[in-house]
């Protein structure tokens, strides 16, 4: 039962708060509490919310509204926050997607059931141009190092116009061995197999905090008509 105005809250809206002496002391545990529950932070060190209000004077349905205002103002916070965060994934998993295709074009050069030790047969200018530059581009534009032995390579140049070469352990040429390039495949397959996955729990948190803010937005839409209804019943009836 929710007690009326003027009195402990006690366990208002079913959150089976703590009684406590007062409005303004309960209140501040109940949007704790709200925010605790539904998403895993406090109102104590994110809002100054219950600052310059005087809750003393609120009837209970116009505190429903404002606590579910506020639980509404942190979830599209958090909204906001957790799409950021599914966007880097979904770049990254562009990235990962872009090397892990060029990787794919390169192992298509190789003869059926080659030796680890073989090396892209016919390695030509025009192999260069359409394998080893697109793969280098891939793998800086991903941060990727360490995926073959250390050599020399070309990259597209800055502006785009023609070509440079550079050294690191990113970087494949003609001289890169079948077994370097099986191996960077597989490390690529599980870093976007892994970035998938993220992604894929990222999103089920945005849509939980979507769902949720409309659940409170809903909640200050009924605690309103119950109000409006209330208002024009106590008209009506002296009237």
């Amino acid at each position: 039962m929710v007690p009326g105005n003027g009195r402990d809250i006690g366990q208002f809206a079913a959150w089976n708060l703590p009684r406590a002496q007062g409005y303004s002391a309960c209140v501040f545990q109940l949007e704790g509490a709200l925010m605790t529950i539904d998403l895993g932070v406090s109102l104590t060190s994110q809002a100054g919310g219950l600052q310059g209000i005087d809750l003393k004077s609120m009837d209970i349905q116009t505190l429903m509204v404002y606590v579910q205002g506020r639980r509404a103002e942190l979830l599209t916070a958090q909204m906001q926050t957790q799409a950021e965060v599914v966007q880097k994934a979904n770049e990254r998993m562009a990235q990962l997607n872009e090397v892990l295709s060029a990787l794919s074009r390169a192992k298509a050069e190789f003869p059926p059931n080659p030796k680890p030790g073989d090396t892209i047969p016919g390695w030509d200018n025009q192999k260069v141009s359409r394998i080893e530059v697109p793969l280098n581009d891939a793998l800086r534009a991903a941060g990727l190092t360490g995926m073959f032995e250390a050599r020399d390579g070309q990259v597209t140049a800055p502006g785009g116009r023609g070509t440079q070469v550079v050294n690191g352990t990113g970087v494949m040429a003609g001289s890169m061995t079948y077994k370097e390039l099986e191996s960077a495949y597989t490390t690529v397959k599980g870093m976007l197999d892994t970035a998938s996955n993220t992604q894929q729990m990222d999103m089920i948190r945005l849509q939980a905090a979507s769902n949720k803010r409309n659940e409170a937005f809903e909640v200050m839409t009924n605690t309103e008509k119950r109000r409006s209804d209330l208002n024009s019943s106590i008209t009506n009836n002296m009237c």
